[in-house]
């Protein structure tokens, strides 16, 4: 369980300027916004084999692809929500939102696991203990790679020229996902790396809420891979038919940009990813620039949202102030991802109760 305590700013991160990080950080948007588009129509262009039927690709269907993939956000959060109040955590859903949502922008930052050790430190900064920020993480990487692989796993029958052993193993490999994640298995793990920071061992998810975040997190893909099948729809004149291979696309295609180190938000390998794995239903440049709408409209969708969030968590905590508490824990603005950390994390280092937020 958490502390129980939620601390409030000092004073010294009051008046900070603000004003270069918030711009540095509008530029970077605009600037990767300019560059996906201009990709997206230079590679549509550049084939004859493309028909785009431009009464679906319009600026509404922008905004619902958008908003659908904000939706998908929103599950994340949820999940990630669920496990920190599984293990007893009294945190409100508006500043684990934007935990989460603050610490996810800095995986477009090299290094691999930047944005895990940034949610550590937003989510200590709101007194929940470590052994509860390292586990909830912890599941929320395997349950959202696990997820992920389910759904790829359970779509494989629809796949054109599938070895039907591959689809048996895969659907034996479901049930030992499954088991993998029971508590008998992870609790040793937990159990260990818990007493290295201090805990008795005894951390823990209930089964029964592993098993609603793992839905949760499959739910996200569903929505995600929707939207790419859409947009395939558009773009390539991609079948119905066809929809489950787009969402086990969308889902593998992150699931290997997340485990290739190195890769600021898996940029390239995402989208080779993606595109080898499309081409047997569409041509090589019109699944490019699937994958490349994508990216631009989740990337806009995950930088807009990280404020909007942090506005909503204000609110709930009435009007305390967003600056860091100080200058040691206060994120680095050398950056642009990182200055916009800086405006969403949640600052919180005092020994108010928790219960403040709500007061």
């Amino acid at each position: 369980m958490s502390g129980g305590t939620l601390e409030q700013p000092l004073s010294g991160g009051a008046g900070r300027p603000r004003g270069r990080p918030a711009i540095r950080l509008a530029l970077t948007v605009l600037l990767w916004g300019v560059v996906v588009v201009f990709a997206v129509r230079v590679t549509m262009r550049a084939s004859e084999d493309i028909e785009v039927d431009e009464s679906v690709l319009t600026l509404m269907h922008l905004l619902v692809w958008s908003a659908l993939l904000l939706v998908a956000r929103l599950v994340d959060i949820v999940g990630w929500h669920l496990l920190l109040v599984s293990a007893g955590d009294r945190v409100p859903v508006s500043a684990s939102a934007r935990v989460l949502a603050s610490a996810e922008l800095v995986r477009y930052l090299p290094g691999g696991v930047l944005h895990f050790a940034a949610r550590y430190k937003f989510a200590r900064r709101l007194g929940v203990a470590p052994t509860v920020v390292i586990g909830a993480t912890a599941h929320d990487l395997v349950l959202r790679l696990g997820s992920a692989l389910a759904v790829f796993a359970v779509t494989l029958p629809f796949w054109p020229s599938v070895p039907p052993g591959y689809v048996v193993a895969a659907l034996v490999a479901l049930p030992l996902m499954a088991l993998g994640t029971h508590p008998r298995v992870v609790r040793p793990v937990m159990a260990k790396m818990e007493r290295r920071f201090g805990g008795d061992g005894s951390w823990t998810v209930p089964y029964s809420r592993v098993l609603l975040a793992s839905a949760v997190y499959a739910s996200g893909w569903l929505v995600r891979g929707l939207v790419g099948w859409h947009m395939a729809h558009a773009i390539a004149g991609t079948s119905a038919s066809q929809a489950p291979i787009v969402v086990a696309v969308m889902a593998m295609a992150w699931v290997v940009g997340v485990v290739v180190p190195f890769a600021p938000g898996g940029l390239g390998v995402r989208e080779g990813v993606g595109v080898a794995l499309l081409s047997p239903i569409m041509p090589v440049s019109a699944a490019l620039a699937v994958m490349l709408l994508s990216r631009v409209l989740t990337t806009v969708v995950e930088f807009v949202s990280a404020p909007a969030i942090a506005g909503w968590d204000h609110l709930a905590r009435r009007g305390a102030p967003l600056d860091p508490p100080s200058d040691d824990d206060a994120p680095d603005t050398s950056s642009p991802v990182l200055a916009s950390s800086a405006l969403t994390s949640p600052a919180v280092t005092s020994t108010a109760p928790r219960e403040a937020l709500h007061e």
